[in-house]
């Protein structure tokens, strides 16, 4: 599309994503859990960005319910895959887990 991209707010980002999966306001607890390497330590135009130092085990509150954020930092891509994979296989059958969306950021 060529067209620049402008900084967004993470908490408003994660709304949309929300909304997206067509949760409503509530009593709800999201989490997102972000699978890095070392070449991608930050979410580009998103603020806060530091996947570790400023994303890493905080949350907050909104109509929607509770946002919780998890980082993993892993090795190589062959790695990586292998390790995503496993998780969500993990998620995935968990009777806690009621919706899970997945986002690939590049």
């Amino acid at each position: 599309m060529h067209r620049s991209l402008q900084e967004i707010d993470l908490s408003m980002l994660t709304t949309y994503i929300t909304l997206d999966a067509g949760i409503t306001e509530g009593k709800n607890e999201v989490q997102f859990l972000f699978v890095y390497d070392k070449e991608s330590s930050r979410l580009q135009y998103c603020q806060p960005s530091g996947l570790q130092e400023e994303l890493n085990g905080v949350a907050f509150q909104s109509p929607y319910g509770e946002y919780s954020f998890a980082s993993v930092s892993i090795g190589r891509n062959g790695v990586k895959r292998r390790f995503v994979l496993d998780l969500l296989s993990i998620v995935s059958d968990s009777a806690d887990v009621k919706r899970m969306i997945d986002y690939f950021f590049q």
